[in-house]
């Protein structure tokens, strides 16, 4: 390559063929611009891409994945005690408008057994030839009140008493984080939610379909200081996450409402509900869970289905074997023996020397 010099000083040619070192002066307002033949402009484009393919390196190979968190949930369970023995218990009656389906014992106590209502009762003698026990044709499992005989009312004493703590317990949780306050102002429908503790200051309410997602281990808890309103025809739908670990479970699922509660008609829900009221459900509708409610319980043509356990937590991975001690270091030897003291050298007397004899003294200079 060469430099033009004189008029066209500042121009660069090739030196394989001449080009033009012209300035041109059309759409560039006066700037030069440099023309190059178009076989050379690809045989250029040609020699870069071969110079930088030879110029890559490959990648190391990407770091494999972190292991997968654990299933099991980080929230504890609330535990229901001997509460979880009944799929509907209230403090003061049940009330059904016929036919409804319930899986499961129900109870009412400290009230007495009118305060059944819609059942036609059936009484079943214990071991002990005791009116212990109730049947209906409504009812899979057994029914019982405080005034029935046996032992029957020392364990609806325990049970309202387990329901009353899994109440508070569930009451008293802490709220996950930001994200998991006031959803949406408690207008909640077509929302998925993760697990986690979900708490309101407000009524919670949906009138179209809610997800609840994760697996078989994760826990949900849902605190509201007011009402539950569940829609007509609205839904609780158990999403399964993918993790490998099954479908959320309803008995994992804590409905925790210090208002009431009310299902729509033909709404499905998921969970237990821990309600400090009233809970009513709507003709046609239906609950994979527990009804748990202070005061009662009204059903119009309702379906309550016991919920399937929640599996044990999966063993947890062995810790690592700790490594073998290193073998004990060999003894230190003793250290040799000191040698024994040298004896000390004779000492040696030596006299002071002997000073100089001193000059003689100079005769008097003569007279």
């Amino acid at each position: 390559r060469r430099v033009v010099t004189g008029r066209n000083k500042g121009f660069v040619t090739g030196a394989a063929r001449p080009v033009s070192a012209e300035p041109s002066r059309g759409r560039t307002g006066g700037v030069p611009v440099m023309k190059l033949p178009l076989g050379r402009v690809l045989l250029c484009a040609a020699h870069a891409m071969a110079l930088s393919s030879s110029l890559c390196i490959p990648l190391p190979p990407s770091p494999p994945a972190p292991p997968s968190p654990p299933p099991w949930s980080t929230i504890p369970p609330v535990r229901l005690g001997a509460a979880e023995f009944f799929v509907i218990l209230t403090k003061a009656g049940i009330t059904t408008v016929p036919s409804s389906v319930i899986t499961g014992a129900i109870g009412c106590s400290p009230i007495a057994s009118t305060a059944l209502t819609g059942f036609t009762l059936g009484f079943l003698e214990d071991e002990a030839g005791f009116n212990s026990t109730s049947t209906s044709d409504q009812v899979s499992g057994g029914i019982y009140a405080s005034d029935y005989a046996g032992d029957t009312p020392v364990m609806l004493t325990a049970a309202v008493s387990a329901l009353e703590v899994a109440y508070a317990d569930a009451a008293g949780r802490s709220f996950s984080g930001a994200s998991f306050l006031n959803v949406l102002g408690g207008s909640i429908a077509g929302q998925s939610f993760r697990p986690g503790v979900y708490q309101w200051g407000s009524v919670v309410a949906f009138g179209a379909d809610i997800y609840i997602k994760g697996n078989a281990y994760d826990r949900w808890i849902f605190q509201m200081s007011g009402d539950l309103w569940v829609g007509e025809s609205a839904n609780v739908i158990l999403v399964n996450d993918g993790t490998g670990c099954g479908a959320p479970l309803a008995s994992n699922v804590v409905w925790q409402v210090m208002g009431y509660v009310e299902v729509g008609v033909s709404a499905h829900l998921e969970g237990i509900i821990l309600c400090k009221t009233h809970v009513a459900f709507k003709a046609l509708s239906s609950i994979n869970g527990r009804v748990y409610a202070q005061t009662a319980a009204t059903l119009i043509m309702t379906t309550v289905t016991e919920p399937v356990d929640a599996p044990p937590l999966p063993p947890r991975p062995p810790m690592p074997p700790s490594p073998p001690p290193p073998p004990p270091s060999p003894p230190t030897p003793p250290p040799p023996p000191s040698p024994p003291p040298a004896p000390p050298s004779p000492r040696i007397y030596c006299p002071p020397p002997t000073p100089p004899p001193s000059p003689p003294p100079s005769p008097p200079p003569p007279r």
